[in-house]
């Protein structure tokens, strides 16, 4: 990082590649290699797939990194790199429950020189918070870090930490994709509001559906695959969505980024729930049918 060049300018960058895509990779490829050790040798194609995808994810990942580096002019210096420990530790926090703090980023002016020794002290300070705490009580504390994120209702969008001095024109360009996209982001804009009800109905859309997924059947398909075995992916998905909240430092805004999966698993779970209903309601006339045989019956008698 050049001289001139606050440290926390480059941390936010690194802030910028969020491992919203790692986790469903992950996800996906921990699924298959589970139904590889149980006997289906047959996915050893597709477990290969994945993991050429998690590959060519890590490169992207990195080229991408080094683009807005060179792009935004700054020398980069990995000493002052945050890792997982970090954030591991941010997320350990009651003071701010697990969100951003300033005084455990404070650890980044501690040790400015080596990055191996902040993550050593940061695991060291994040454990001794969980050992301060009990068992039950990192129990509580998580409840209640989850309950913060999963329970705000828009997605985070305007009630959490925002950046309320518009950036200078000069950063970027002023085309009308630049406008319309400033118009519905930025705040008291000119579409912002409706972006807020879009992602207030987004979230009751996601929360009442992605339950749903509790409610599928075991039944085996034309394929041989049961209901259960094809959304195993989106439950392990959701799994690990639900632990990177819990464990590093999170807020509900963060799980915007995970809309599209979010989306995806709640329509899987709306369908289950029809699949339910319209079975419930069939149960029904066939046993209205049986009496109404019998009923019959009696009469002929």
């Amino acid at each position: 990082m050049s001289a001139g060049c606050p440290c926390h300018v480059q941390r936010n960058v690194g802030g910028l590649i969020k491992p919203s895509a790692d986790v469903v990779v992950l996800a996906v490829l921990a699924t298959e290699l589970a139904g590889c050790l149980a006997g289906d040798w047959k996915r050893w194609r597709y477990v290969l797939a994945e993991v050429g995808v998690a590959a060519v994810l890590l490169f992207a990942k990195g080229a991408c990194m080094d683009y807005i580096m060179e792009d935004m002019g700054l020398d980069f210096n990995p000493e002052i790199e945050a890792g997982w420990q970090n954030y591991f530790y941010m997320g350990l926090n009651e003071e701010s429950t697990g969100s951003y703090h300033a005084g455990d980023a404070a650890i980044f002016g501690e040790f400015q020189t080596s990055r191996a020794a902040r993550n050593e002290a940061a695991l060291e300070r994040a454990f001794g918070r969980i050992k301060e705490r009990g068992f039950l009580g990192s129990i509580y504390f998580w409840l209640r870090k989850m309950v913060m994120v999963f329970n705000d209702g828009t997605f985070g969008w305007e009630s959490e930490v925002w950046i309320y001095g518009h950036y200078s024109a000069d950063l970027t360009s002023n085309s009308r994709l630049t406008e319309l996209l400033r118009n519905i982001f930025w705040p008291d804009s000119l579409y912002t509001g409706r972006f807020s009800a879009f992602c207030q109905l987004a979230w009751v859309f996601c929360m009442l559906g992605i339950s749903g997924i509790c409610f599928c059947r075991g039944e085996k398909s034309e394929e041989g695959i049961s209901v259960k075995e094809k959304y195993a992916v989106l439950v392990v998905s959701f799994l690990g969505i639900f632990f990177y909240q819990m464990l590093f430092e999170a807020r509900a805004r963060y799980l915007l980024v995970f809309f599209p999966l979010l989306c995806v698993m709640s329509i899987c779970g709306i369908w289950q729930y029809v699949d339910r209903i319209h079975g419930w309601i069939q149960k029904r006339a066939d046993e209205k049918k049986i009496k109404c045989k019998r009923h019959n019956k009696k009469i002929c008698a």
